[in-house]
């Protein structure tokens, strides 16, 4: 097939669309729990049990309780904006798009994916306004908030405020709210969102889905149609998905994240004549030469490259309980034993320090593991042994988790 393509090109001949436009199959880096990575993956199937795929003609089929995630090699472009959910489903989904109307409580949503339509017990909130910077803040704290009524949240001035009530039907003019048993139509311009009352999702999911949009699904059943994942997301909902779109498959369901997946904020306390401030730059899953991270003879397909000097802090929201790494110093270069370098690692929780140890060249791949319940922000501060950063200082966590 290819031989005739290149004949036909070659003569001049135009060739359908179809057969130009086909593209390979996109490949998944496999992460497991216990730490192992499988490379070069395509997806053949998914189901409720196990995962099966394909690495270079060699099929294997990993039960999903040994998964985390499946992870496209490929680097996604990031959206265009900072996404924000329009849909939050009672299962954690989130969903950009625009609700078009609440009828027979059954929520009409249009999608980049195209429309989709939920019944409302299966809804936790919705957005009906506009992004606000102003505003994005008392709207995550009102859509979390644990309620016996619904909410019907309208903006006044810079902030938000609510009535609680029974949220009706929706339509591009109004918003219906039963309120102590009375009927209040109120201007749906006026309206910034609905929040209704949290209920158990009525079906487990099996995994939660990233996009390269930015949505989130969390997804109940799933199959391969070519290159498309066919998902019923929630109860009843059911929608198509290029393969290719698809950053993550987390078999977790967020219960297990990659520290360097995680918000993170960057900066350089200290200098070197030697060095320029991109060697200060901390790396996720690579070295600053683009080299897989190595402590000893051990290689980290996932974790973080830092060089002394250098301090990461990260944005964990106390939703996690324990934070899990490999720590030594990076022996890719050949130059180790000459230079001998050593680093102090500083880790705090919100301020209060959790653990401080040296490293040197020479040290083993050593096991972290950390209390991190309760903390909003972990800062990571490597310092140098020396006055100044020397070369070579360069600290890896190889596979750094957060747990819930």
């Amino acid at each position: 097939m290819k031989q005739l393509m290149l004949i036909l090109l070659t003569l001049g001949w135009a060739l359908p669309t179809t057969l130009l436009a086909q593209s390979p199959q996109p490949v998944f880096q496999v992460e497991r729990l216990d730490g192992k990575s499988l490379a070069g993956a395509t997806l053949k199937s998914l189901s409720p049990e196990a995962v099966e795929v394909d690495v270079e003609g060699m099929p294997e089929t990993i039960p999903l309780k040994e998964l985390e995630q499946l992870r496209q090699a490929a680097t996604l472009p990031a959206p265009e904006l900072p996404f924000l959910p329009t849909v939050i489903l009672q299962n954690g989904s989130q969903l950009g798009g625009s609700v078009t109307k609440v009828v027979q409580r059954t929520v009409e949503v249009v999608t980049k994916w195209g429309p989709l339509s939920f019944p409302v017990n299966d809804v936790r909130s919705l957005r009906l306004a506009a992004a606000d910077d102003k505003l994005e803040t008392a709207w995550a704290e009102m859509a979390a908030r644990e309620t016996k009524n619904d909410l019907l949240v309208i903006r006044k001035g810079d902030a938000l405020d609510f009535v609680a009530g029974v949220v009706g039907e929706i339509n591009e003019k109004e918003v219906k709210l039963l309120v102590r048993e009375r009927a209040v139509a109120v201007p749906r311009e006026r309206v910034f969102g609905i929040v209704y009352v949290a209920q158990s999702p009525a079906r487990p999911p099996l995994c939660e889905v990233t996009l390269a949009s930015g949505d989130r699904l969390r997804i109940t059943e799933a199959g391969l149609a070519g290159d498309n994942l066919l998902a019923s997301i929630g109860a009843a909902a059911k929608a198509s998905f290029p393969l290719n779109e698809i950053a993550t498959f987390d078999f977790t369901l967020g219960k297990v994240k990659a520290l360097a997946d995680l918000p993170m904020t960057q900066s350089q306390f200290a200098r070197s004549p030697l060095l320029t401030s991109a060697a200060f730059t901390v790396r996720k899953n690579r070295n600053s030469l683009g080299k897989p991270l190595r402590i000893g003879t051990r290689e980290f397909p996932r974790g973080l490259w830092m060089h002394s000097g250098t301090v990461a802090t990260f944005r964990l929201g106390r939703e996690y309980r324990r934070l899990t790494a490999t720590l030594g110093i990076d022996s890719n270069s050949t130059e180790l034993p000459r230079i001998a370098p050593r680093v102090k690692v500083i880790i705090s929780g919100d301020g209060k320090p959790l653990d401080t140890r040296e490293v040197a060249w020479n040290d083993p791949p050593t096991p972290l593991e950390l209390d991190v319940s309760g903390i909003r922000e972990l800062e990571i501060r490597v310092e140098s042994a020396r006055e100044i950063p020397g070369i070579l200082e360069h600290l890896v966590l190889g596979e750094a988790r957060v747990i819930q």
